[in-house]
């Protein structure tokens, strides 16, 4: 399997406008089927903080998937 070429958007900086859109809609949907509220802004998070949310999202949804190499 080819090796990744590391992130596409900075994990120390907010993320882009299309970045945005798609945590605000993973957010609304994970709101709506779970009633969960994550303390997660879509408009001010970093691609650190998307990428941790995403992690935890698909680690409830499928327990045993590994998420991320260690």
């Amino acid at each position: 399997m080819p090796r990744s070429p590391g992130p596409v958007v900075p994990l120390d900086k907010p993320l882009p406008p299309l970045g945005k859109y798609l945590l605000s809609l993973a957010i609304a949907l994970d709101t709506k089927y779970t009633g969960h509220v994550p303390d997660l802004d879509a408009k001010t998070a970093t691609g650190q903080q998307a990428d941790d949310y995403m992690n935890d999202r698909t680690a409830r949804i499928w327990p045993g998937l590994v998420t991320h190499l260690s």
